[in-house]
């Protein structure tokens, strides 16, 4: 079996661990530990790539590269999209050609949150993260090196809302 990359993270959303794999859309599982997390998503996966083989869908080759591989300057995205004449928030995150990829950046950051074969995916990707982190801006590079395209990002649903103490 090809090696895929697998996410591991606690959602407070839904109090408890949760694994994805980003290669394969769709492809998650939830666990009371992190280790049964990562044991329920590889079943997932085995059950996602047997249904892909059936269906004669392709299968994916592994692509998604974490961001700890690599150290990038994402100041310098930031200032030439704000060169551009547009203006940048702290919410605002960047999809930036990378060698061989597309990296998902966030402005003032030195390194890349994740880098990705296809720029669809890095986007994909970068909407989520800015929708995890309140809402913002998702501002992507075309493949000559100027600014294609801005898009803005509304927040996740809170399923806990603060609640208003005042009386």
């Amino acid at each position: 079996m090809r090696k895929y990359h697998i996410n591991v993270f606690w959602s407070d959303a839904d109090k408890c661990w949760v694994a994805d794999v980003p290669d394969l859309r769709t492809c998650a599982a939830f666990g009371d530990t992190p280790e049964e997390a990562v044991a329920e998503v590889k079943e997932a996966m085995t059950a996602w790539l047997e249904v892909a083989r059936e269906q004669g869908h392709a299968i994916p080759e592994p692509a998604y590269r974490p961001a700890i591989y690599a150290v990038y300057s994402v100041g310098e995205d930031a200032v030439a999209y704000r060169e551009s004449g547009a203006a940048t928030g702290r919410h605002d995150v960047f999809v930036v050609r990378h060698a061989g990829g597309w990296a998902v950046k966030r402005g003032g950051v030195g390194r890349a949150s994740g880098v990705f074969e296809t720029q669809r995916r890095a986007a994909e990707y970068a909407r989520q993260v800015v929708r995890n982190t309140g809402g913002g801006e998702v501002h992507i590079q075309g493949r000559a090196g100027k600014w294609r395209d801005s898009e803005t990002v509304g927040a996740a649903k809170n399923s806990n809302p603060p609640r208003d103490r005042k009386r």
